[in-house]
C-alpha cells in the first residue's frame, strides 16, 4: 500500500574535507553526494511505500520518530526493501499509525 509521504528537501553536499575530525570547505572532495529528507505515515497495517528516485543501492536511510500515533514498538518501523531509483518500504507494528521522518544519505 502508498501512504501519504513528503519530501521535504534534497542537498547536495561537495566539497567538503574532514581536517581533524571537523569538515571543511574547499580541499579535496571527500564525499559527493545527495541527501532527502522527508516525512511518512505508518498505517497500522501494512507496510509503507515511500517513493523517493534518489534511493541507490548504496544509500542509508535513517528513520526517526516526529509525532506519536498508535502504538509505537521501540524495534520497528524497519526498512523492508530497498530499490534504487525508486524509493523503499518501511514495515511497522500493527498498531503504529505515528508520522516518523526520513533521510537519504548516498
Amino acid at each position: 500500500m502508498v501512504n501519504n509521504t513528503t519530501k521535504q528537501a534534497i542537498f547536495k553536499k561537495t566539497n567538503a574535507v574532514v581536517v581533524g575530525g571537523a569538515i571543511v570547505a574547499g580541499g579535496t572532495l571527500l564525499d559527493d553526494h545527495f541527501e532527502t529528507l522527508g516525512t511518512f505515515v505508518c498505517n497500522g497495517a501494512t507496510p509503507v511505500t515511500v517513493t523517493d528516485p534518489n534511493v541507490t543501492a548504496n544509500s542509508s536511510i535513517v528513520v526517526t520518530l516526529k509525532t506519536v500515533g498508535g502504538t509505537v514498538s521501540p524495534s520497528v518501523p524497519y526498512i523492508a526493501t530497498i530499490t534504487a531509483g525508486t524509493g523503499f518500504t518501511i514495515t511497522g507494528t500493527a498498531s503504529d499509525t505515528s508520522t516518523y521522518n526520513y533521510r537519504i544519505i548516498g
